[in-house]
């Protein structure tokens, strides 16, 4: 039997979508499979374009929002961005205070602090901005649930522009400006992030600005230029990179290798990121960088970084993100043994479809990363809780194709507050309805799925089963085009179901190297952390893998990256 699933093929279907975009069939697959059955659909996928932007006008509020802010820019009212202390929220608030310093803008920022503030606006940072000076706020990546804020700031004459791509509450907050795609339930920019909702909103603002003619003294800045921020903030928030995400993760990866922000380039010095900048050296190094101060520490500082000319303090900035992002790989690490001992020990991982822990001694900054792993390790939605006094904080990860939101909103009567997006949520809660909430919550998982008629760990998706012949180099440039790979465009994997696997050897303790032969063709393969997995060439095995092109002493070979090793049987 074999250890894996097939996407259905189509080889009719195949070989007249590689006839019309001139590609292979088996790339030709990899694009059916990830809902492209068309010519004119797969050549934007192939050669995402700004053109393929939206009307930032489509969305409620734009334009509003965006005369609002023209006339604060001209009659210089101090304007605030709140942020929030994530890299999406981080990145956001960078986008906006730089480009409104660009165009002559009195504007400052507020990020607050996760321990001592939580989660978006709260009255007393509202009254203190107020009272500073601020007239005009704008929020990024939060805001959307923050109704009794969004009053408060009416009452004290603050015109309030939420921007915000989670999910929508019962009812809109009373802000000046609500700018959310998911205000549509249908239409574009569904799956942005909230770095890529403030993207939006400049593209809206700068146009207004044009119009009104303010350009004819002062250089209209060049967007493309901030493309680095937005695709840090959203391929660091997991969100899908498909659609609009596609464009401005491609087209802002290639803007990251060129960046001239000290902080960027400081950033991916520490990172030690080459020349070619990758969706993981964004979401494995770049990312937990910026998200350590903001989970154990201040967020203040990632926004400071991004936002510095001064190279000297660029680096010494992010010198301390990463001495930060040390302490939290320790602290997480800690915690995650902790929690999964727990679900062990009580055998949650048998008895149940979500897994949910809470400890006193939880650090509530890293709580989300502990339930990242979790998810990762037992394939199910995870939550995990720290405590603060009588109450229960923390954060929900999910599963592909579960709606972790939903989910909350149907355990609402036993929760304090709660608020996010389909893949990632936060949480509060009383102590003493913790039982009761976690009854409900697995019971609304197990509906899910049981809807949509799936299990929580169905067997690995495996794209193709191509052959050796079709693993060649028009392939590999082929899949050059359908990078960046992530959430929605997940890396291909492939599978060879009776290969042998030839001079297998230890690297880095953990890798293996070696060579697939598999119909006579033989091809380098590496295996990473699979040192302890059987290599041995007396027997047949069955790999599932993606080729990649290694790059060594200037030298290009074809190598394939085994993600997993079966015996054939």
């Amino acid at each position: 039997m074999q250890p894996w699933q097939v996407f259905p093929s189509n080889p009719e279907l195949c070989q007249q979508l590689a006839n019309q975009v001139d590609i292979m069939p088996l790339t030709a697959q990899l694009l059916i499979n990830r809902g492209l059955c068309e010519p004119e659909s797969i050549r934007k996928f192939l050669a995402p374009s700004l053109a393929h932007l939206f009307d930032p006008f489509l969305l409620a509020d734009m334009e509003k929002a965006g005369q609002r802010l023209v006339t604060a820019i001209r009659q210089q009212e101090t304007i605030t961005v709140y942020g929030d202390y994530d890299v999406d929220g981080t990145t956001g608030t960078a986008l906006l205070v730089a480009f409104l310093q660009s165009v002559g803008a009195k504007v400052n920022y507020y990020i607050p602090h996760r321990l001592t503030e939580g989660y978006s606006l709260n009255e007393t940072a509202l009254k203190k901005l107020q009272q500073a000076g601020t007239r005009v706020m704008i929020t990024v990546d939060n805001g959307i649930r923050a109704n009794a804020e969004a009053s408060l700031a009416l009452a004290l004459g603050v015109d309030l522009i939420i921007t915000d791509h989670h999910e929508l509450g019962d009812e809109l907050p009373l802000a000046y400006a609500v700018i959310n795609p998911k205000r549509h339930t249908t239409g574009p920019g569904q799956e942005l992030a909230g770095v890529g909702v403030a993207f939006v909103f400049l593209m809206a603002l700068r146009k207004v600005l044009r119009e009104s003619g303010y350009f004819t003294k002062i250089l209209e800045p060049n967007l493309k230029e901030y493309l680095d921020l937005v695709a840090i903030g959203t391929i660091a928030d997991l969100c899908p990179l498909i659609g609009v995400n596609r464009v401005l993760a491609k087209l802002g990866l290639q803007q990251i290798a060129a960046s001239k922000r000290p902080g960027v380039k400081a950033l991916c010095k520490v990172s030690n990121i080459g020349e070619a900048v990758h969706v993981t050296d964004v979401a494995y190094r770049i990312g937990p960088r910026i998200n350590a101060v903001g989970r154990l520490s201040e967020a203040s500082f990632g926004v400071r970084l991004l936002l510095t000319k001064d190279e000297a303090e660029a680096l010494a900035l992010a010198d301390q993100l990463d001495a930060e992002n040390q302490k939290r790989k320790q602290i997480e690490g800690q915690i995650t043994a902790d929690a999964c001992a727990k679900i062990e020990s009580t055998e949650l991982h048998h008895s149940r479809q979500s897994l949910v822990v809470h400890d006193p001694a939880y650090h509530s900054g890293v709580v989300g990363i502990v339930a990242s792993r979790i998810v990762e390790r037992y394939g199910r939605p995870a939550i995990v809780l720290a405590e603060e006094g009588s109450l229960l904080k923390g954060s929900a990860r999910s599963v592909r194709g579960l709606n972790i939101v939903e989910a909350l909103r149907a355990c609402a009567p036993y929760l304090e507050r709660f608020g996010g997006h389909a893949m990632a949520a936060g949480l509060t809660l009383l102590k003493e309805n913790f039982t009761l909430f976690y009854g409900c919550f697995d019971a609304q998982i197990k509906q899910q799925l049981n809807s949509a008629n799936q299990t929580v760990m169905p067997g690995i998706k495996v794209d193709a089963t191509p052959t050796s012949e079709e693993i060649n180099w028009r392939l590999m440039q082929e899949l050059q085009t359908l990078q960046p790979f992530g959430q929605g465009n997940p890396e291909p994997l492939l599978a060879w179901e009776k290969v042998t696997l030839r001079y297998p050897r230890i690297v880095g303790e953990k890798h293996v190297k070696g060579r697939v032969e598999n119909q006579g063709q033989m091809l380098e393969f590496i295996g990473f952390n699979l040192a302890t997995q059987d290599f041995s060439v007396t027997t047949q095995k069955q790999i599932i893998f993606c080729p990649e092109i290694n790059r060594y002493q200037g030298q290009k070979s074809i190598q394939l990256v085994i993600k997993h090793i079966f015996p054939h049987s």
